[in-house]
């Protein structure tokens, strides 16, 4: 393949690069206490074995607690992290990338630790079991032998490093107690320097916040969907209550009135011919008055009923969607 066929690939890649497969950087800083002495223990990088300064005491912390750290720093601000005997006081945020001394004291993220924070890639200026990262950088100075004098015989003694703090006299056997100045000078009191961690893909909280409002987006349309099952149920009881009138209604309310007029006419004109003669003669006009009256209700019925199919017919196109 030759350069440009490569530019190409390369540059179709990071075009369509989801914007949750960029790479993210965390500052991280980590502070415990030693479960020995209860002294202030800085945890200056990915490190299972974590000797104390005070007390000479190894701290065993357990891979789960490490999952459970570098999962919460992706996204978090400030927090504490309690699992079992051990809080971890973490502090972290948002980094620019590392530059390039930090780069070259990089290292992958462990696979045990992969298979408990699938996100994690790379750690920056950390220390690891086998490693020595920047925050763990040893004076070349504090490796060297220190002598001493001892105070009974004077003999010197060639203390180092591993050396006790109350060491004893090759000579004379007396227990030397080593002063602050020399323990130091050969444990140098360490601090909770900062490191980095890589982060690629969507973290948990991004992935959590989304879950969250897909949910609250269901809840809304079930809402919804309910409300609108609710109105169409109104709605047909609403319909099935409107009954179109008959024309039956127009005969018998004709027949009706022209009968109770012709009786009443019939009566007033002395029970003669007259009366029924004007109660055949208004029968016509009692029709039509009754036909109007029946055409009215039943265009003003059909007028409801066509309302109510346009509502029906919306609320089904709103459920559809």
């Amino acid at each position: 393949m030759d350069t440009r066929s490569r530019d190409i690939i390369d540059e179709v890649t990071a075009r369509d690069r989801r914007p949750d497969e960029e790479p993210r950087y965390y500052g991280v800083r980590l502070m415990t206490r030693c479960r020995h002495c209860g002294m202030p223990l800085p945890l200056c990088g990915l490190l299972l074995q974590v000797p104390c300064n005070h007390c000479m005491e190894t701290n065993h912390l357990p891979e789960e607690l490490w999952g459970q750290v570098i999962r919460v720093v992706d996204g978090s601000q400030r927090q504490r992290i309690k699992h079992g005997r051990f809080e971890v006081e973490l502090e972290s945020s948002v980094a620019p990338p590392p530059d390039e001394d930090l780069m070259e004291d990089a290292f992958d993220a462990p696979d045990w630790l992969r298979a408990q924070v699938q996100t994690v890639r790379r750690f920056f200026g950390a220390g690891c079991e086998g490693r020595t990262g920047a925050g763990l950088a040893v004076d070349q100075a504090a490796e060297r032998p220190v002598a001493f004098s001892c105070p009974k015989c004077s003999a010197s003694l060639e203390i180092t490093a591993d050396s006790p703090r109350t060491s004893t006299c090759e000579y004379c056997k007396t227990d030397v107690y080593l002063p602050d100045g020399l323990w130091l000078r050969l444990h140098p009191v360490q601090k909770a320097t900062q490191f980095y961690v890589e982060y690629r893909g969507e973290s948990e909280e991004a992935r959590e916040r989304r879950l969250e409002s897909h949910r609250q987006r269901e809840a809304q349309r079930n809402e919804q969907l309910r409300q609108l099952a609710n109105q169409r149920r109104d709605l047909l009881q609403q319909r099935d209550k409107i009954e179109m009138p008959t024309f039956n209604s127009v005969i018998i309310g004709t027949l009706v009135c022209s009968l109770l007029f012709g009786a009443t006419a019939y009566a007033g004109c002395g029970h003669n011919r007259a009366g029924l003669v004007a109660a055949l003669l208004f029968l016509p006009v009692f029709a039509v008055l009754f036909g109007v009256k029946y055409l009215g209700e039943r265009r003003r019925r059909q007028r409801l009923r066509a309302a109510i199919d346009a509502r029906l017919e919306r609320i089904d196109i709103e459920h559809a969607e």
